[in-house]
């Protein structure tokens, strides 16, 4: 039996919803803090003010991964997230 979500991938009626979850994501229950050199997802004026360190970093890759061919963008956009991993910056 397969149940259907609205705009997701049917999925295993079998399967409970946690158990398709990230299984590495670390469980606490201390708040999350956001840092300068974290990069927040989300839509709005107060995300985009909190990404400046990430903006600073796609201004580098910009024309590079404008000009990759289609297989190449991949990796521009994966050295990018590297280098944001680098300087000790999460994607929350």
């Amino acid at each position: 039996k397969v149940v259907h979500f609205s705009s997701k991938p049917a999925v295993p009626a079998t399967k409970h919803r946690s158990t398709l979850s990230n299984s590495n994501a670390k469980s606490t229950d201390a708040p999350i803090t956001p840092t300068d050199v974290d990069v927040l997802f989300g839509r709005g004026g107060n995300i985009n003010a909190h990404n400046t360190k990430f903006r600073e970093q796609v201004r580098k890759y910009v024309d590079r991964y404008q000009q990759a061919a289609r297989d190449e963008k991949t990796i521009v956009s994966t050295e990018l997230v590297n280098t944001v991993k680098g300087y000790g910056g999460r994607f929350l």
